[in-house]
């Protein structure tokens, strides 16, 4: 860039805020990025697809402030069914929402924009790392649903409730990052319980996240959608007492959650290429108001005892380890569960079987599951969806079972990959395989 053309830039820069002058990608900016090793380190990176950097705007997603999410829509019109998924994510995304708050400023002799705090360092890595996400589904693994296509929203410090009428939040609001279906957004919460990279900061747990919107997308909202839509039918609501809320839980249901959980992990190894992308989260700290964050980490990791030894057998009963939580037990055939899902199954015991599982049949590496496994992953999940539908209206109740997903892998993955897909699944879902309902692994 020549003297002049530095200059009109870097005047531009320096009075964006007051003016109304719009800064956008691509533009470099000082935030938390990926040291090649699996972890974060602060540094420069790119914004390519800003198209406001002070007001958050993009050509892919937006940033805001505070979005807060009420479950009104849920107890209202989604207990009867009669809604559409425009509908839905209109309704999720109409939660009031703040103002972004940001400090920000150009460094006179570099042109990367710094933060000149917490809250706008958080901001300027929460946008780039969802960038990042967005292009390694759409461009690495080549995603084309509605996840990489249709417009995304992400609220800075979000939040959910019960009820607009009792706005108490139902999520703590810490230490954490989410994507709800309901609104199709993502989530990032503040942080003050743990030591280490905060959860909204790691460029491994949005990939993670990400990876549940590409799971909604491909399954439910390509092709499962009606059959999805009869879950809410069962919710219960005390009037008087909205947090009261109960509903009865599916096998199905929670089967679907931990093998959404799964597969988020599996993406997440995939991009950041480690099998415990959680480890520089996960970290207790002195002050710690719920603790347990380094026994998380070591249940999250791929390489960690509980995902060595863990079987889809042993989950039919409350798998005994030694955790100071436990999985609880999936529902049999036909059983339903009165309760909160969280309160009968943990999803994540489920998920980290699941990312094992593809981890081992990749030789536990993540870039053999980068470039072998996670870009089959996508049409198996189409497929898986087609299966979910059919089978959720032959039985009208929603049908969401593993070997939907196991074999429509099997199926997608090339010959010599599929042979080691195969054995380890006969190793940890033996009574699926031996009951024949894995056609694709025989």
């Amino acid at each position: 860039m020549n003297g002049a053309a530095r200059g009109l830039v870097f005047g531009c820069l320096a009075v964006a805020a007051a003016t109304g002058c719009v800064v956008q990608g691509p533009v470099e900016v000082e935030a938390l990025v990926a040291d090649g090793q699996g972890s974060m380190e602060r540094g420069v990176t790119t914004l390519q697809t800003v198209t406001d950097l002070y007001a958050g705007t993009g050509s892919e997603f937006d940033v805001v402030g505070g979005l807060m999410l009420t479950f009104d829509f849920v107890f209202t019109t989604m207990t009867t069914g009669d809604y559409t998924y425009p509908q839905m994510v209109e309704e999720g995304r109409r939660g009031a929402r703040n103002a972004l708050n940001l400090r920000l400023s150009a460094n006179p002799l570099t042109g990367v924009y710094e933060s000149e705090d917490f809250d706008t360092f958080l901001y300027l890595t929460v946008f780039s790392n969802v960038e990042k996400a967005w292009a390694f589904f759409r461009d690495d693994l080549g995603d084309d649903s509605g996840a990489t296509q249709d417009h995304g929203l992400v609220g800075l410090y979000g939040s959910q409730v019960l009820s607009s009428l009792l706005p108490v939040p139902i999520t703590p609001g810490n230490d954490n990052a989410a994507y709800v279906s309901i609104g199709d957004v993502f989530y990032t919460l503040r942080v003050h319980d743990q030591e280490g990279i905060p959860l909204a900061m790691s460029q491994g747990v949005i990939a993670h996240e990400f990876g549940h919107r590409i799971f909604f997308h491909n399954v439910i909202v390509d092709n499962a959608f009606e059959a999805w839509k009869t879950i809410f039918a069962n919710v219960e609501v005390d009037q008087q007492n909205p947090q009261a809320a109960t509903q009865q839980n599916s096998r199905g249901q929670i089967i679907m959650r931990g093998l959404d959980e799964g597969l988020a992990d599996v993406f997440a190894v995939s991009m950041v290429g480690t099998g415990h992308f959680t480890e520089d989260s996960f970290i207790d700290s002195a002050s710690s108001l719920t603790g347990g964050w380094s026994d998380q980490a070591a249940f999250r990791d791929l390489e960690g005892d509980f995902a060595t030894f863990v079987t889809f057998e042993q989950m039919q009963d409350d798998v005994d380890n030694d955790l100071p939580f436990q999985c609880g037990r999936i529902p049999a055939v036909g059983e339903e569960i009165d309760g909160l899902a969280n309160e009968v199954f943990n999803p994540y015991c489920l998920g980290v079987l699941l990312a094992r599982t593809v981890y081992e049949a990749a030789g536990r590496s993540p870039e053999v599951m980068r470039r072998d496994f996670a870009p089959r992953i996508l049409p198996a999940l189409q497929e898986t969806g087609r299966r979910v539908a059919a089978e959720s209206a032959a039985q009208e109740v929603f049908k969401f079972e593993p070997e939907y997903l196991l074999d429509a892998i099997a199926q997608q993955l090339a010959a010599d990959d599929r042979a080691s897909f195969c054995a380890v699944v006969k190793d940890r879902f033996s009574s699926l395989t031996s009951a024949g309902v894995i056609p694709t692994c025989p």
